[in-house]
């Protein structure tokens, strides 16, 4: 599901008997409340076992940890935020694995400051199953990429494209329209 403005993107997977729901956001730059009201408000009602939220924030969870600078308070995310992630039992995967370390995704020269407001945060139960979580160096974009790799659950297969789909006509029209629907 997506919401109207692009902002915020969920699928839901199986792995083994468990359901996760990762869900990628966007938030705005400016105000934000209105944006974690509606999160909120689209995940009152799912349950999972587990919750995978991340994306640009654009704003940090601890302006002492998570920016170089004092300034630009507006950064700073709103109290409903922080009431999804206390609900939802998320924790922030990065600051789990390196405690009070500092590195940062995101560079402004208007303010000559560097912020880490590129975040994953998982359910509690996901945690021991981080691999790997990292903040590479900056790509094209203006901000750095923030990847995790989780250990599977054991007795699981590796997932591969059945590409016998890819020749079905109809297949092919369906991959076009959802193409279309994201473009």
């Amino acid at each position: 599901c997506k919401d109207a403005e692009g902002r915020l993107i969920a699928v839901e997977l199986l792995d083994g008997k468990e359901k996760t729901l990762i869900i990628g956001i966007y938030a705005p730059n400016g105000p934000k409340i209105h944006f974690f009201e509606d999160l909120q408000s689209k995940l009152s009602d799912l349950i999972y076992q587990n919750v995978i939220l991340l994306g640009d924030y654009n704003g940090v969870v601890n302006p002492k940890l998570d920016r170089t600078t004092k300034t630009d308070e507006h950064r700073k995310l709103p109290k409903i935020f922080f009431d999804i992630i206390e609900h939802h039992q998320l924790k922030d995967s990065w600051r789990e694995i390196y405690g009070d370390s500092r590195d940062f995704t995101f560079y402004s020269s208007r303010h000559k400051s560097f912020s880490r407001i590129d975040i994953i945060f998982l359910t509690e139960k996901l945690l021991p199953r981080i691999k790997k979580i990292d903040i590479p160096p900056k790509t094209p974009s203006d901000h750095n990429p923030i990847t995790i790799t989780l250990r599977g659950v054991k007795g699981c297969f590796r997932w591969r494209l059945n590409e016998d789909l890819l020749r079905d006509s109809k297949i092919n029209s369906n991959i076009g329209k959802t193409i279309t629907i994201f473009n």
